[in-house]
């Protein structure tokens, strides 16, 4: 277990919890990755009033453990694992530039970031997560027309979705089954 953390059992509906109590003025609740229930909680909050909370998210908490056990956890990489794995991305991201008859961006990176799948700079560059190599060509092209929608709008606005559309059937869909894959 974490340091700090310590154990608890909500008593109302038996939901185990590990509380962390911070400098901070909130109760929040936060679902592991191994769909723990983490309680973060200022030192003021009585463990009662906490305990309470938890019983009282139920439902919440319920529907984001099975969303969080639903998820495909990709595996974590080594430095040469990187590389190949951005070789390979960028090679897909080329070959289907070649055939977009959209704006191109200026340049192409290789990120592997833990919490994003790509993001598009305001001087016209996109990012492309290496772990996109690890999903189905259904998501790697969403996610690549994601971005370069973002060259025509920097914003996730009406319109945006509009011209993601023009390019992916149903892109909120799609955007649903690349929440399944959880990047390490």
């Amino acid at each position: 277990m974490k340091s700090g953390y310590v154990r608890y059992v909500s008593p109302a509906n038996s939901i185990p919890f590990l509380l962390l109590r911070k400098k901070r003025k909130t109760v929040t609740i936060h679902i592991a990755d191994d769909a723990n229930v983490i309680v973060y909680a200022p030192y003021h909050v009585s463990l009662a009033k906490i305990e309470s909370f938890v019983d009282q998210k139920q439902n919440w908490i319920r529907v984001h453990q099975r969303q969080t056990s639903d998820r495909i956890l990709l595996p974590e990489l080594d430095g040469a694992q990187k590389k190949l794995h951005a070789r390979q991305v960028r090679s897909k991201a080329v070959s289907f530039l070649q055939e977009y008859p959209g704006r191109k961006p200026r340049r192409i990176f290789i990120r592997f970031s833990k919490t994003r799948w790509g993001s598009c700079s305001s001087l016209g560059n996109i990012s492309l997560n290496g772990y996109l190599d690890f999903l189905p060509d259904e998501l790697f092209r969403y996610v690549i027309c994601h971005e370069l929608t973002h060259l025509y709008y920097m914003n996730h606005s009406a319109e945006f979705w509009q011209a993601l559309s023009r390019l992916e059937d149903n892109p909120k869909q799609i955007k649903k089954l690349l929440d399944h894959y959880k990047i390490p």
